[in-house]
């Protein structure tokens, strides 16, 4: 529509000018004595006062009237959901009063400094924001004592948006300096205004801010910007009696704000309320006349005001008037197009529809979320009802927020503060939720009735009488299962169903397993959350499930410490060498130093030009070195006192840099793609290495010092020369931009992290790929050999650091815990601790190795099926997968020597008495005697069946060797010669298992066909069978007294048997998983098992009660054994490990332990979503 409307005020106003001429001119007339004069003179006046009582009636319907605004060409009279600007003054109608308020407010002659920080309060949708844009604005605007400076949201970063806002007024100032000026310079906001004055000439004006959205400024994780950016706010109101400033607040945050330092500029708001009903129509007819819109009928309006149903549903009226604006062809608004494009419900409908699609992925998420605004009457009919926010999670708001954007959800003035539906017809009207409504009809219904238990409950005095049954609560307890995103998370509702669990003890451990399990599904992606949630399960009820959830979290949250106060991007950190402290760097612009033995900082922060990216120790520790994108490096004292040693030269930025092992010279890499060196006394670089064709970002010395290695986003990595600056060497194979780059501590090798998510391995000395580490699922960024040469660290955007062996190239350990990139590690002296930088803004202590109660872990190149202890308890012997035997030390688990020879899995391993002889049974048919000194074969065992020996046992006076068969039977060799002795035959299906008694008068057998049979090792002779498992026994295992017989089932059981005569002692059944493994401890007090679900339980064998779940395994546990001394428990595993555990802990211990570990606590959001009462 292109025509422009007429406004009757402009005319009005030339005919009042006219009107006074003429009565001035018949005044002159009547007093020179022409009495006709009068007449006239009467009806002029009688002119003059209607205009001036229709300025009256026109100022209390549309606000001050001075100025009169036209209606500007070229723009809608009807803006939509988009807020008003300062040009839509033409066209701004209601809230007269609030304006005029405002306008009061800002033209007093004197103002104290709270009157002069004027608070705009309201809801969600009721036009804060056009208030004052095209309100009040375009008044002051006029008015020549008045300087605005653009409006601006604080966001996360309120002094950049204000620098922002600066540097629009005044241009050339440079936000970007500005922003850290005014977080750090006292007055620095007072000299802007000052500096504002004298360029527009006006140094007494006043200056108005204007602060949108000011609620940002109450996230959480901002809290001290906030608190420096209000102090700054309120000392520079406080020092400039002409400052002043807007901020609009919406009022479902009044509670928070009111709790938080910001209250106290909350003296005197302006509250913004809901439109009534008339000014609603004024709204409508207001911009129409001025732009020459009518309305056919013209009750039209009143149709339009009653579906809108409030002023709180401002804004959808707001959008169905600009879309009858838009698609209107004559300036005529009907009926028909109403109905047409179905009304406020139809506008409604599309604009949900919009904000449902701008979730994209995540779309469906927020269904769930928008059923709890939804109840029924006892009619059926579909009501909405008010969700506090308290109980909505930072996911829930975040889904949220595209209805609240589109105002189709908004704040209420509820205490406490809640959200609720604008408009009833949102429930109604927009498919996708009726459709959801329909299928989740039965679960409401069971919603409803819970909120009515639970309100009875309140209203009795919270008496038991009125908690739900066992049954009741069985089936609430189902439905919750089923739709926990659907339970109401108001205070009296999560009290209800604690005090109803309480009355019930089974409640209660079906609520740690609960827990248990939630705490385990997150173990992999969480182990922070998980570790949380475990405990939370323990202290619900020490189940089974409830100990394996702990142990679980415990074994991969390896957090040690979380070290805070950068406010920026961590990008790199460094442990010093002598072990007692740790250097960070970050975006903040500033370098901090750590103490390891109290985690806090030991210096004050060290401030840089820019972003720091840089950092490396002197070899002895006495110094270390920072490089910044300010293209300047710096050397440093070791506490950071004093003034650095600044080295200049750089044409650009520096990124990664490097302290050669001499303590000689610092490397650092530019962005103009050179490495420059500096002699450590000398500011000028004295070599610069050119070749990379692109940014170069990592470099470091070789051991002995004669060379450089550099990576550079031209995807290569170089070696040079350090003293001629030649280029040496060129490694090629990257797929992507190389991020850092490292040398082994023995210099023959170097790794390299890259855009194309890999690790490489080079032959430092040809340039030759030794390996490709696959792991990471994003951009691998940080990486560190451990000092030791063992283990080499790296970090990647995916958030999370992975440790890798140098012996396999295999990754060993997986660390999560930070919210984003992991940027940085750095190995300690002792080649434990880890200690990386992270985007989230946080350094965190890692141990790398030990997990809960673990002592040791080792990773293996294939799963790990069977172990067995040396007499002496040094040594572990280890079969694997892949046919070889690895002999492991008994304290850390490093490979002494490995065992060649089978052709296949190596199923079962057994040491001699006397500590020289090994055994070994494989699925290539063969069980193998070694000599454990020389590595070398005695003799092969071959029954020349073709079938797999699963296990194999020596006999106490080492002379001969029991195996069990795929072939149905136990055969008995001799150690040395090799030759059959005889063979056990009475089993119905595959032996798994065998084991001699402690006399070796007796040899056991487990079988698939369910039985434990015993037989005299002298003739072969059966003694006893013990039948009662309803599945394979997987393994046997003598008590050291030889009384008794432990088995493995695959029924779930582990049993206890009276080894003379087969008769059942005791059963016991884990609460999941079967049981692969069983191993007795020396004493004979304790049972150790293996589980399919990777657990490692112990058990005592005198009562059958589970006492402790030792760890958990990635997969299935293959076999279990103790020390000699009954210390530890070690355990193989189909995951392709082996790991020892400290089998002497308790749960309280274990507990203990956790909770000094958690450093990321549940959150009310998450207790409530896991139904715990609010943390304690």
């Amino acid at each position: 529509m292109a025509r422009r409307g007429t406004d009757l005020r402009p005319a009005l106003r030339g005919f009042y000018v006219i009107i006074g001429i003429g009565i001035g001119a018949f005044v002159n007339i009547a007093t020179s004595g022409h009495q006709w004069a009068f007449i006239p003179l009467s009806v002029l006046s009688v002119l003059a006062i209607a205009y001036e009582v229709y300025a009256y009636l026109s100022e209390r319907s549309t606000g001050p009237a001075d100025p009169v605004w036209e209606f500007a060409e070229g723009r809608l009279p009807y803006v939509g959901l988009t807020a008003m600007t300062m040009a839509d003054a033409g066209v701004f109608f209601g809230h007269a009063v609030e304006r005029r308020s405002m306008l009061s407010r800002l033209e007093a002659k004197h103002a104290d400094p709270a009157d002069r920080f004027i608070p705009v309060m309201g809801p969600s949708g009721v036009g804060k924001s056009s208030l004052v844009r095209a309100g009040v604005l375009p008044v002051l605007a006029r008015r020549p004592q008045w300087i605005l400076v653009p409006e601006f949201s604080p966001g996360r970063h309120p002094f950049e948006a204000l620098a922002k806002s600066l540097d629009e007024a005044l241009p050339g100032i440079g936000s970007v300096d500005l922003a850290q000026r005014l977080r750090t310079e006292p007055g620095m906001l007072a000299q802007c205004l000052t500096r504002l004055r004298t360029e527009r000439d006006r140094r007494s004006a006043r200056v108005l801010l204007v602060i949108d959205q000011a609620e940002e400024l109450l996230g959480a994780e901002m809290a001290q910007e906030r608190e420096n950016f209000l102090r700054v706010l309120r000392e520079a109101v406080r020092a400039d009696p002409g400052l002043w400033v807007i901020g609009l607040v919406r009022s479902e945050f009044l509670t928070p704000i009111l709790q938080s330092t910001f209250g106290a500029l909350l003296r005197n708001p302006i509250n913004v309320a809901a439109l009534s009903r008339e000014e609603l129509q004024e709204v409508i007819r207001g911009p129409a006349r001025r732009a020459g819109v009518t309305f056919a009928p013209d009750n039209l309006v009143f149709t339009l005001v009653a579906d809108t149903g409030g002023g709180a549903a401002l804004p959808h009226l707001a959008y169905v008037l600009n879309k009858l604006y838009v698609e209107s062809d004559d300036f005529t608004i009907t009926r028909e197009d109403y109905d047409r494009i179905g009304g406020v419900a139809g506008a409604v409908a599309d604009a949900a529809e919009d904000a449902y699609e701008s979730l994209g992925p995540r779309r469906d998420a927020v269904l769930p979320v928008l059923l709890r605004f939804v109840t029924r009457s006892e009619e059926g009919a579909l009501l909405g009802q008010p969700v506090p926010a308290a109980t909505l999670s930072d996911l829930e708001r975040e889904l949220l927020q595209p209805f609240v954007d589109a105002r189709l959800i908004i704040g209420s003035d509820a205490e406490p503060p809640a959200y609720q539906v604008a408009h009833e017809a949102f429930l109604g009207s927009w498919p996708r939720l009726v459709q959801e409504i329909d299928v989740v009809g039965e679960f409401l219904r069971r919603r409803d009735d819970l909120e009515r238990w639970a309100s009875d409950w309140a209203r009795m005095g919270r008496r038991d009488a009125y908690l739900i049954s066992e049954e009741r609560l069985a089936e609430i307890e189902r439905w919750l299962e089923q739709r926990p995103d659907l339970v109401p998370r108001t205070e009296p509702i999560a009290e209800f169903l604690r005090r109803s669990r309480r009355l019930s003890d089974v409640a209660m451990k079906r609520l740690a397993a609960s827990v248990a399990e939630r705490a385990l599904a997150r173990v992999a992606d969480d182990p922070d959350y998980a570790l949380a949630t475990a405990v939370e399960a323990v202290r619900c009820a020490d189940t089974s499930p409830a100990r394996r959830a702990l142990v679980a979290a415990l074994n991969a949250a390896r957090t040690r410490a979380v070290l805070t106060g950068h406010t920026d991007h961590v990008e790199n950190v460094a442990w010093s060498p002598t072990g007692s402290v740790i250097a960070t760097v970050s975006s903040d612009g500033t370098a901090r130093l750590w103490s390891v033995t109290d985690r806090a900082q030991s210096a004050p922060a060290l401030p840089h030009g820019d972003v720091v990216f840089g950092l490396a120790w002197a070899p002895d520790g006495s110094r270390f070195v920072t490089a910044s994108l300010d293209g300047r490096a710096r050397i440093w004292s070791a506490d950071g006192a004093g003034a650095p040693f600044v080295l200049e030269g750089a044409g650009d930025q520096l990124w990664n840099a490097a302290w050669s092992p001499d303590g000689a010279q610092v490397a650092a890499a530019c962005n103009d793609g050179t490495v420059l060196l500096w002699n450590t006394a000398e500011s000028e670089p004295a070599l610069v290495l050119r070749g990379h064709e692109a940014v170069a970002w990592g470099v470091d010395f070789s051991p002995d010092g004669r060379h450089v290695v550099t990576g550079a986003r031209d995807g290569t990595v170089r070696i040079w020369d350090r003293t001629t600056g030649d280029e040496l060497l060129r490694f090629t194979g990257h797929e992507g931009w190389v991020h850092n780059v490292a040398y082994s501590p023995d210099g023959s090798l170097a790794a390299s992290t890259s855009l194309d998510q890999t690790v490489r391995i080079w032959d430092a000395a040809t340039g030759r790929a030794v390996a490709v580490l696959v792991g990471h699922g994003d951009t691998t960024q940080g990486l560190n050999w451990s000092r030791d040469g063992r283990w080499l660290a790296t970090g990647s955007f995916d958030a999370t650091i992975r440790v890798w062996s140098t012996e396999t190239w295999r990754e060993t350990a997986v660390l999560r815990g930070h919210k984003e990139a992991a940027m940085a590690v750095s190995w300690s002296d002792d080649s434990r601790y880890l200690v990386t930088g992270s985007w989230d803004g946080t350094v965190r202590i890692w141990d790398a190795f030990a997990d809960g109660s673990l002592a040791a872990r080792r990773a293996l190149p294939d799963w790990a099926q069977s172990l067995a202890w040396a007499p002496g308890g040094d040594r572990l012997a280890v079969g694997v997968k892949d046919g070889t035997v690895h002999l492991l030390h008994g304290a850390d688990l490093r490979t002494l020597s490995v065992l060649s020879g089978h052709a296949s899995w190596v199923h079962g391993v057994a040491w001699s008495p006397d500590g020289t002889l090994l055994a070994t049974g494989s699925v290539d048919s063969t069980a193998r005697v070694w000599d454990v000194l020389t590595g070398e074969v005695l003799t092969v065992l071959d029954a020349e069946t073709a079938r797999p020996v699963w296990d194999v046992a020596f006999s106490p006076d080492s002379a001969r060797v029991a195996t069990a068969s795929h072939d149905f039977t136990v055969r008995l060799w001799d150690a040395r010669s090799g030759a059959e002795q005889r063979a056990l035959r009475g089993h119905r299906a595959f032996v798994h298992a065998v084991a001699f008694s402690p006399d070796g008068d007796r040899v056991a057998s487990g079988s698939e066909d369910g039985t434990v049979r015993v037989w005299d090792a002298a003739t072969g002779d059966p003694v006893a069978v013990a039948s009662g498992h309803r599945a394979g026994v997987r393994a046997v295992a003598y008590s050291p007294d030889g009384l008794r017989l432990a088995s493995a089932s695959d029924d779930q059981t582990l049993r206890v048997w009276e080894a003379s005569t087969g008769r059942l002692l005791h059963e016991m059944r884990a609460a999941a998983g079967s049981a692969q493994c069983v191993a007795w401890s020396r004493t004979g007090d304790r049972l150790a098992a293996g589980y399919n679900d990777g657990g490692v339980r112990l058990w005592d064998p005198q009562t059958a009660v589970e006492l402790f779940t030792l760890g958990v395994h990635d997969g299935p546990v293959a076999s279990v054994a103790f020390t000699p001394d009954g210390a530890r428990v070690a355990s193989s595993s189909d995951d392709g490990s082996v790991r020892l555990w400290n089998a002497t802990g308790d749960m309280a211990s274990l507990l203990h332990i956790a909770e000094a570990r958690i450093f990321t606590p549940l959150t009310d959001d998450d207790r409530q979503a896991l139904l715990l009462p609010p943390g304690r």
